[in-house]
């Protein structure tokens, strides 16, 4: 039997067309296809949780900074406000910096036949009887010290009325005063991020 030209049996029609549906329907990702999208989903993941610590990090190491600046700008503020010599007036306030965890606001008051003139002009190693806290500070859990180079590691910083002349003791406290700059570091409990706040001879607290 001859066909006319373009005519396809119905059946050849039919099989096309459940062989085109068959394959719409059996279609999808392959194995290799579906590791390499959780290969990708695991590490776009592990890049949003180490931002996301870098951010934490950043913020606590940033507040710790800033209120370790303020308490000592709240010593010179206080000291400020004291008339040098008047009765029952300290000399000054300083803060003493522990490093195991913590800092200490305190009054310093001189010993009887010493006068606060004394203390600014010999620049001594304050007596830790003569001192009165008036705030302790504790870092956050997220945070710790670290200690830097002893030349530099400042141990305490004191302002002494009127001025207020600014006395600063490195290494341990120990002799006189020091006319340099002293800076306090600390860093996250991970160990991955530090922050440095300076303090200088004039009393100027940067970071």
């Amino acid at each position: 039997m001859r066909m006319r030209a373009g005519f396809t049996p119905s059946v050849d029609r039919a099989v096309s067309s459940r062989g085109f549906r068959a394959a719409r329907f059996t279609a999808g990702f392959s194995l290799i296809e579906i590791i390499v999208v959780i290969g990708v989903t695991l590490v776009l993941s592990g890049f949003a949780v180490h931002y996301s610590n870098v951010s934490r990090h950043t913020t606590v190491l940033s507040i710790e900074r800033a209120r370790i600046g303020q308490l000592i700008l709240r010593a010179k503020s206080l000291t400020l406000a004291t008339k040098r010599g008047a009765e029952g007036r300290p000399c000054g306030y300083g803060v003493w910096v522990d490093y195991n965890r913590s800092l200490h606001l305190f009054s310093y008051s001189p010993d009887s036949g010493e006068s606060c003139k004394d203390i600014a002009k010999k620049k001594p190693e304050p007596k830790i009887p003569n001192w009165e806290e008036v705030e302790e500070y504790e870092l956050a859990k997220e945070v710790r010290f670290v200690l830097p180079p002893p030349s530099s590691k400042l141990d305490m910083v004191m302002f002494l009325a009127p001025e207020p002349a600014t006395l600063i003791w490195k290494d341990g406290r120990t002799g006189q005063a020091e006319l340099e700059t002293g800076f306090i570091r600390i860093e996250a409990a991970a160990g991955d991020m530090q922050a440095t706040i300076f303090v200088t001879p004039r009393g100027e607290v940067s970071f």
